[in-house]
């Protein structure tokens, strides 16, 4: 996931280990995740993906959810 995520972004911004990222987490992605905000929906940025106890937020889980579904359409 770590490397998708850097993938992703410019060179050198992102966070610089899995580890980092992991503790990132918990936050809300526009706070450290370095893309133009202004010109995606809010609640992409809004999104936590893990809680404080390192539980997936049902937020994530319905992204994901979404994410598959658009994939995959009724087949999968």
């Amino acid at each position: 996931m770590h490397g998708v995520l850097l993938s992703s972004l410019p060179v050198g911004a992102g966070p610089s280990t899995p580890a980092e990222m992991i503790g990132l987490l918990p936050v809300r992605l526009r706070e450290w995740v370095p893309l133009a905000w202004d010109e995606l929906p809010s609640a992409m940025g809004d999104l936590v993906v893990l809680t404080d106890n390192g539980e997936l937020t049902e937020d994530a889980f319905e992204a994901g959810m979404n994410y598959l579904e658009a994939l995959y359409g009724g087949d999968g």
